[in-house]
């Protein structure tokens, strides 16, 4: 193919998402929260009650670094270090009513974005893209299969 006219799918993804990831942050500002704080949420929401050590292996993100983003979500009282009842040493993170609010706050800035993005694809279009996506990023293991 001719590399004037066609451009790869790689470079197509890695310029969409990093327009993608600078709009998601300006609109998440609103919010005092960044992109990390909403992944955060996101996996405190989807995974069953546990310890933070599982959700830094779930996000691929060390130790302290989660110490740091659930000690900023638990200054909002977004999420909850639960004495976890198997073990006295540890805590079970938990999502709070406050973060709940703030994950579908969040949530609706994001479907926003996507909607000034995709614009210009009608709903069918919009709906394979998302398909197509999805299973691109389950077959990477970046995403967990759809149940």
């Amino acid at each position: 193919m001719d590399p004037s006219t066609h451009y790869a799918s790689g470079y197509l993804l890695t310029k969409i998402g990093q327009l993608t990831s600078a709009r998601f942050a300006e609109r998440l500002e609103t919010l005092g929260i960044r992109p990390k704080h909403f992944g955060l949420l996101l996996a405190v929401n989807s995974m069953p009650p546990g310890p933070q050590t599982a959700l830094g292996q779930a996000l691929g993100v060390v130790p302290s670094a989660i110490v740091t983003m659930l000690d900023d979500l638990e200054e909002r009282n977004a999420v909850a270090r639960v004495a976890d009842p198997t073990s006295r040493r540890s805590f079970v993170i938990e999502l709070t009513a406050v973060g709940r609010e703030l994950l579908n706050d969040a949530a609706r800035l994001g479907d926003e974005v996507d909607a000034e993005l995709l614009g210009s694809l009608d709903m069918d279009a919009r709906a394979a893209l998302q398909r197509t996506l999805e299973r691109v990023a389950t077959q990477n293991g970046l995403i967990a299969a759809a149940k």
